[in-house]
């Protein structure tokens, strides 16, 4: 597997040719926890195989920076959801980064430097110093 990441928001001319088809799909939001929304101030990386979507996250500013929307075609590709995060923080570094997401990854994140903030039912709430990320190894 190659994988290669894209940063874009959605005014890039192939965002919604690679994300379109996830944004309203009721299989994403179950995994996600909720619907994914295509804010003009959120910035995507966006991972691909041979051109076929393999998994996503989003990043945006509201109150800090908030990285969420994270979806993997393959949920349980911890390997991908690792490198996914990865990227995200070293799009923003070192600008702290909050998260809520499902308990079953909230593992992902904190070998990645998130320290739980919280939980609820379903979700942990995560924060990151901002701290600048250590190198992304190659896939």
């Amino acid at each position: 597997m190659t994988t290669t990441l894209a940063t874009m928001t959605n005014a890039d001319p192939r965002f919604y040719t690679l994300l379109g088809p996830y944004l309203a799909r009721r299989d994403v939001h179950r995994q996600v926890g909720g619907p994914i929304y295509d804010d003009d101030n959120k910035t995507w990386i966006i991972a691909t195989d041979n051109g076929a979507v393999t998994g996503f996250i989003g990043i945006r500013s509201q109150g800090g920076v908030v990285a969420e929307s994270c979806y993997l075609v393959d949920e349980n590709d911890t390997d991908l959801l690792a490198l996914l995060i990865r990227a995200a923080l070293a799009c923003v570094a070192p600008t702290p980064v909050r998260a809520t997401v499902r308990h079953a990854r909230a593992a992902v994140y904190t070998s990645a430097g998130f320290t739980e903030a919280g939980r609820t039912n379903g979700f942990a709430k995560l924060v990151h110093p901002g701290t600048t990320p250590s190198p992304t190894p190659a896939t």
